[in-house]
């Protein structure tokens, strides 16, 4: 029956623990996350979460055994990463290419997140109480949220710059992320296109009409050697008309 209580109590804690953090993470997200883009602009903003990280890891040092304080913290922290920190984490790859996003997401999200889930866990499986994780955990907190803050501040004053100077991180070189060339890409396209179908042909002959105007476009006519000798002798005759035209003026 007394396990049945604590099993009973830890799990209405949870589901008390739950409720908090998402309403808590709605509250910021609705009103404080778009007043801190706003006022502070993207790199204080970001730099509030190591703060309070730092602010809260000294004060349950400081004031140790108090659950509720405890309970607060964390709550607070968890609220602040889901409803302001991570959006705000988003938009750094804004002025990036495609690629980058994709290599930078892989590991930041799949490769980074999970190391320092497992480091946090292994921290706390090897302190197996409270007390322990406080003393352990200490040192690791502390220097995670330092190294946070100066990694935020490189990285804000970087997202400034690029936003400033309207610049995209990547490979300029790529074909498809830039004009020049998507437009070699389209002409390769329609060189490779033209061969194909002079080869496809067998009872016809192809003439090129070469219109390199504004869009460099090729037009293809197919036609049988009958009527390309009709085509010819109309546009003789058309040629005759027109010097008779001018000789009469």
């Amino acid at each position: 029956n007394n396990n049945n209580n604590i099993l009973g109590n830890f799990t209405q804690f949870l589901g008390y623990y739950g409720q908090l953090t998402n309403a808590t993470s709605l509250v910021f997200s609705y009103f404080l996350f778009p007043f801190l883009i706003s006022t502070f602009q993207l790199q204080r903003t970001l730099l509030l979460f190591p703060t309070l990280l730092l602010v809260i890891t000294i004060v349950v040092v400081l004031v140790p055994k108090n659950l509720t304080l405890l309970f607060l913290g964390v709550l607070i922290l968890k609220a602040m990463t889901y409803s302001f920190h991570d959006p705000a984490k988003e938009l750094l790859y804004i002025p990036t290419s495609n690629s980058i996003k994709f290599q930078a997401k892989f590991w930041i999200d799949v490769v980074g997140a999970r190391v320092a889930k497992a480091i946090g866990s292994a921290i706390n499986n090897y302190a197996g109480s409270l007390d322990r994780a406080v003393k352990y955990g200490l040192i690791p907190s502390i220097v995670s949220a330092i190294a946070l803050m100066l990694l935020c501040r490189r990285v804000g004053y970087g997202y400034e710059n690029l936003t400033g100077t309207r610049t995209t991180v990547g490979d300029d070189d790529d074909e498809g992320d830039t004009d020049e060339g998507y437009s070699n890409t389209m002409q390769q396209h329609q060189y490779a296109t033209l061969l194909d179908y002079e080869l496809e042909l067998e009872d016809k002959m192809v003439v090129h009409r070469d219109s390199w105007m504004s869009n460099s476009t090729i037009e293809l006519v197919a036609m049988t050697p009958s009527e390309l000798a009709t085509t010819d002798n109309v546009e003789e005759e058309d040629d005759t008309q027109q010097q008779q035209q001018q000789l009469d003026n």
